[in-house]
């Protein structure tokens, strides 16, 4: 596992707008979210309806609570006689980036096994949010130049002068100008 934190945490500013929200527990219930760190894949933590929370470190299960506090977007978790209160960074249905309270930049990682399989958060990002963003973008750009040109292009007239050395020699002339005629 090799986690690039500041990367990660450029991306997530970058996707802070596109993030969910930790209301939609139906992302959240019943599946196996893995706790990611820069260089190691922690524990797994499944969280039930009934507001409880299943920790497995090495196979060895602890039980806790959780409870969404979707106003303040929120996770407060008590495993081991310890809360701990996370808010939200950036959250979809395959990665639930928080950040501690206490610690606004130290980031807590979970990911859903089963939509990311591989675990690896900064591909996921990537390849869901940041190439469809930087493809938009350029899309955009290039619609802008080309309705540029096509602006420009109704100023300007194209004229041929004929053939230069087998080349054909053209000028544009600014429709609003009068020219001398080229003869």
């Amino acid at each position: 596992m090799n986690l690039a934190l500041s990367e990660l945490r450029r991306t997530v500013t970058q996707l802070r707008e596109r993030s969910q929200h930790l209301e939609r527990t139906d992302q959240l219930l019943g599946y196996a979210w893995r706790w990611v760190t820069e260089t190691q894949v922690g524990l797994t933590y499944i969280f039930q309806d009934s507001g409880n929370v299943l920790v497995s470190r090495d196979g060895k299960v602890s039980r806790g609570t959780y409870q969404i506090l979707d106003r303040a977007d929120t996770l407060l978790l008590e495993v081991d006689g310890e809360t701990l209160l996370y808010k939200e960074a950036f959250v979809d249905a395959a990665v639930l980036i928080l950040y501690s309270d206490a610690q606004q930049e130290q980031l807590t990682i979970l990911v859903n096994e089963r939509l990311v399989p591989d675990l690896d958060v900064q591909q996921y990002l990537d390849a869901t949010y940041l190439q469809p963003m930087r493809a938009a973008a350029e899309e955009q750009r290039l619609a802008e130049r080309h309705a540029a040109l096509k602006e420009a292009s109704k100023k300007f007239e194209k004229r041929s002068l004929g053939l230069v050395n087998g080349q054909e020699l053209v000028v544009w002339l600014d429709r609003n100008r009068q020219h001398d005629p080229v003869g």
